[in-house]
């Protein structure tokens, strides 16, 4: 309502526009008086409204990262828990991109704890996300590799030289 309880309706008297788009950005925003209103002399002479344009902005949209157990032992390959994007649009391209260790104290492949953190998003809607930082970061550890050395069975006659069976190391 105007300030002397006039009302305003905007499916009859206004016609809100906005440019096409649902990703993130700016968007321009428009008010029009509509002129087959019967308030529009009304609104124009009485309260002096002059419709201008604005900018209507869409924000990332921060998601968290839910990051799953792990359980593991030293392959000297690099090791990440899985982390999964939640509260993202069901209907959106989106998922976790890449990892990478945490910072140079950590490599992500060693016997020990590890941390980890989400580096980027990937899928056609992407951009549209952030990556929520309290979620970001994971403290997972790496067990030793568990190894078994096997002795071959040995016998042999007295040389006088040193004499030892052979060993493998099994993983």
């Amino acid at each position: 309502k105007t300030e002397d309880g006039h009302p305003l309706t905007v499916s009859t008297d206004f016609t809100l526009s906005r440019a096409d788009g649902d990703n993130v950005g700016e968007y321009l925003i428009s008010i029009i008086l509509n002129q087959d209103s019967e308030n529009v002399k009304y609104y124009q002479d009485k309260h002096g409204i002059k419709l201008t344009e604005g900018i209507f902005t869409i924000n990332k949209y921060s998601v968290p990262i839910v990051w799953g157990d792990f359980s593991g032992s030293y392959t000297g390959e690099v090791q990440y828990p899985t982390a999964t994007l939640t509260k993202a649009k069901e209907t959106d391209d989106v998922s976790v991109g890449g990892y990478l260790p945490y910072d140079d104290n950590y490599n992500c492949k060693s016997a020990g704890e590890q941390k980890c953190k989400v580096t980027v998003l990937q899928g056609s809607c992407a951009s549209n996300y952030s990556l929520e930082s309290e979620t970001n970061v994971c403290v997972y550890s790496i067990d030793q590799c568990k190894a078994t050395i096997n002795w071959n069975s040995f016998s042999s006659e007295y040389t006088g030289e040193i004499q030892h069976p052979n060993a493998s190391l099994t993983k």
